[in-house]
């Protein structure tokens, strides 16, 4: 993944390059003005909690305006300070890291392992806080048994057995 060092919401400088022997870092491109940049960020820092100690770190990089002014920077600042982020939010002012990432929407997220390699990327809103079962439901199988989906690694695997009575059913 390319490297970058952009000032965060407090001055001071964060880089990729610095946290490059991470198990996992997770990179959100969002702007206050994306409705969805905002539910991005919110997802994030419901389960941030739950997967910092287990080795994840992220960074919300804010691709407000290409020309940032005076005006933008307070008002990002005080839309995180709302938010109440526990993750370091930085600015790309120029959107050079935007553009050096290849992002064509906001919200846009890269899921970087060991070494700084993405390993995953999605332009537009990806769907963090919610369970599997909460998105396709449960299925209803032999005797009415139901069965919640399961994932395991790229697979998803769903339990059913089917019957047809075919002409005996009455």
């Amino acid at each position: 993944a390319p490297d970058f060092r952009l000032k965060d919401v407090s001055g001071n400088e964060v880089s990729l390059e610095a946290r490059k022997k991470e198990k996992a870092v997770l990179l959100v491109f969002f702007a206050t003005w994306s409705s969805r940049s905002l539910e991005e960020l919110k997802d994030i820092q419901k389960m941030f909690p739950d997967l910092e100690p287990k080795g994840l770190r992220a960074i919300a990089i804010n691709v407000e305006h290409e020309h940032m002014t005076d005006e933008d920077f307070k008002a990002v600042r005080g839309k995180v300070a709302e938010m109440k982020l526990s993750f370091p939010v930085v600015f790309d002012a120029g959107l050079e890291t935007y553009r050096g990432y290849g992002v064509v929407a906001v919200p846009s997220t890269a899921i970087l392992g060991e070494g700084g390699v993405i390993r995953h990327a999605v332009n537009g809103k990806t769907v963090w806080a919610r369970r599997l079962g909460e998105e396709m439901g449960r299925s209803s199988g032999y005797g009415g048994r139901t069965h919640t989906p399961l994932v395991d690694g790229q697979q998803l695997i769903m339990s059913v057995v089917g019957t047809g009575w075919g002409d005996l059913a009455a």
